[in-house]
């Protein structure tokens, strides 16, 4: 039986990177970005080639600043709210896989899981995400976890079909 071990702590400047990270994968919030840049592009072309324009001009700028801030600025406060209310979140944890469950031991609780509960893994350059469902992941940060590691959790994880791998 392979067993992995790992131990980790998210902090909160990893727990916003994560979300950030996660709410820039949605496409909508992707096209509401964009958007913001082209209003804001087109507005100073206009200010630019027309500098007599009205304030109705200017109030354009004002909505595609707020397009391109909206969601960095919600995801900051409200991750640092989330990570406040939530000490688990926090917490050192460690996470021990083997052939047929992960168990994670945090300071105030511990939870196991089979491996067919697992909804998908996913990885970023940072994170390695364990889903449980649509919404709800186990972070662990990758600076400490090693290449090996990661390779035997994906091993273990492939003997799954129904868990998804990105």
């Amino acid at each position: 039986m392979n067993t992995i071990i790992i131990e980790s702590k998210l902090s909160l400047e990893d727990y916003r990177k994560v979300n950030l990270q996660l709410i820039y994968k949605r496409w909508s919030v992707i096209f509401m970005t964009v958007l913001g840049f082209i209003m804001l592009f087109f507005t100073i072309l206009i200010l630019i080639i027309l500098p007599d324009t009205t304030i109705t001009i200017a109030c354009i700028a004002v909505v595609g600043m707020i397009y391109i801030l909206l969601y960095p600025v919600l995801t900051y406060f409200s991750s640092k709210s989330n990570y406040a209310s939530q000490k688990r979140i926090g917490e050192a944890v460690t996470y021990t896989f083997d052939d047929e469950t992960i168990r994670s031991k945090g300071e105030s609780f511990e939870s196991t899981f089979t491996w067919d509960k697992v909804y998908r893994i996913s990885q970023t350059k940072q994170f390695l995400l364990l889903w449980e469902s649509k919404v709800t992941a186990h972070i662990v940060p990758l600076k400490y976890c090693s290449a090996e590691q990661l390779n035997a959790i994906r091993t273990i994880a492939s003997k799954y079909k129904n868990i998804k791998q990105k």
